[in-house]
């Protein structure tokens, strides 16, 4: 691993409150929950978290507002060790929330996601942070930002000759030429269907959706599966990767993990078949603990793991 090794993430900042209930109130009901739990969520915190945690040196541009939930994620980030100098406070928006209501009995859940500051992030602040972005060996971007930021980090990208790993979730329509612009593209099965038209629903499928990016103009595809793994084709290769096993906790926040650590594999130069295969093991490690950017597995674990296996 290199000490310098320097990763890019641009994308949104939530805190997730989490309350746990003995179930959901239907309309007009008051329901007397158990628990409230403010945490650090969004992907693109989660990835940068993730990236961090597996070994970059992380420069992350989001923004978050002027609110005590904007204090409680940055105190977070601090004592992870995670720069906050590119976390850009917004004045008229507040910092984006998903609230979860879960049910303690079944698991289920209901979530509200209100974008707050995250939907002001804009181009002009990529291009205002292009030279700390530009100094990163990978960018990192996700869909929870706007359509027109995305595109921003894509031409940057180009411009500085740096590889791009692109999430498209959660999915929205793309312009190829978005695509064109990615040295891997990440979706998870629904986002695969969404960007290809094909059923993802066998392997074969999967390996057929990941053809079909590449003639979109992707430069390598990965569609991550879940319990399966993870799909890669490149122009050279193409197959199934399967994830060690591990004892699944709590699955939230694993395509994350993934995404994260798929960037600092990128950024350090592992070809493609490893770098998924480092991916899938920070992934699997992420499910064994409970909750999103705190259950993101530090490298010394990915290594000691990926060696036991």
């Amino acid at each position: 691993m290199s000490s310098v090794c320097k990763i890019a993430v641009v994308g949104s900042i939530n805190a997730d409150l989490t309350v746990y209930s003995p179930h959901c109130p239907t309309g007009g009901q008051t329901v007397v929950g158990s628990r409230l739990v403010i945490g650090p969520g969004g992907k693109g915190a989660n990835q940068a978290v993730a990236a961090h945690r597996a070994g970059g040196e992380v420069v992350f541009l989001g923004r978050i507002g002027r609110d005590f939930l904007a204090e409680t994620l940055l105190s977070f980030y601090r004592s992870e060790g995670l720069s906050t100098d590119y976390i850009l406070h917004t004045e008229d928006a507040g910092t984006g929330t998903a609230t979860i209501i879960v049910e303690e009995n079944s698991g289920e859940n209901r979530i509200v996601i209100v974008a707050g500051a995250n939907a002001r992030l804009s181009p002009a602040d990529v291009w205002a942070a292009e030279e700390p972005l530009s100094s990163c060996r990978a960018i990192l971007c996700q869909n929870e930002i706007p359509e027109e930021t995305v595109q921003a980090v894509m031409e940057l990208s180009i411009k500085r000759q740096i590889p791009l790993i692109y999430n498209p979730a959660p999915f929205r329509p793309l312009r190829e030429e978005l695509l064109q612009s990615a040295f891997f593209v990440t979706p998870n099965e629904t986002e695969a269907v969404g960007c290809t038209g094909v059923s993802v629903s066998t392997e074969r499928e999967a390996l057929a959706a990941g053809r079909k990016l590449l003639a979109m103009g992707v430069k390598n595809a990965v569609i991550t599966l879940g319990a399966r793994g993870a799909a890669l084709i490149t122009p050279d290769w193409e197959g199934i990767l399967p994830p060690p096993k591990v004892v699944p906790v709590d699955t939230t926040g694993a395509g994350d993990a993934f995404n994260g650590a798929l960037a600092v594999a990128v950024a350090e130069g592992m070809p493609p078949q490893k770098a998924v295969a480092f991916a899938n093991v920070a992934a699997a490690l992420s499910v064994t603990k409970p909750g999103a950017a705190v259950s993101m597995p530090h490298r010394k674990d990915i290594d000691e793991f990926w060696k036991s296996i």
